[in-house]
């Protein structure tokens, strides 16, 4: 019986962290890294919905920060980038248009402590092209097979 509580506890640790951090891959320029952490359909939209995380490629976390706060929406109104050390996102794909728009963005310290978090309306958040060699279009092919 002990034999078999831990394989359970085994196979479930493996399908826990292959299913919560799943690796995406770097942007084009080396300074992000993205993994996938669920995804579920949206039968209303027709439509996946990708909660990712992006963190800096180590020995890249300045250059990580500066891009997170160059690329924020105006509704962030953290003065906290210099802390940033991950954000994640709720992102919805459409894979037939192959498009996507970012619905939540959290942004956390290195030590996961939550700096500050966005909710976007759908009713006025914007469908986006997905941009070539980006992680947005490698995260399409990895989810919409």
């Amino acid at each position: 019986m002990k034999r078999y509580f831990l394989f359970y506890l085994f196979i479930c640790s493996v399908f826990t962290a292959t299913a919560q951090n799943y690796y995406v891959g770097k942007s084009s320029d080396g300074i992000e890294e993205m993994f996938i952490q669920s995804v579920t359909s949206n039968r209303s939209t027709n439509s996946l919905v990708v909660f990712d995380r992006l963190k800096p490629v180590e020995g890249k976390l300045g250059d990580f920060r500066h891009n997170a706060k160059t690329m924020a929406d105006r509704s962030v109104k953290t003065k906290n980038f210099d802390k940033l050390g991950f954000y994640r996102r709720k992102v919805q794909f459409s894979c037939s248009a192959k498009k996507y728009r970012v619905m939540e963005c959290t942004y956390y310290e290195v030590g996961g402590k939550e700096i500050d978090a966005i909710e976007f309306d759908s009713k006025e958040t914007q469908w986006l092209p997905i941009p070539k060699g980006s992680l947005e279009e490698i995260e399409l092919k990895k989810i919409c097979r």
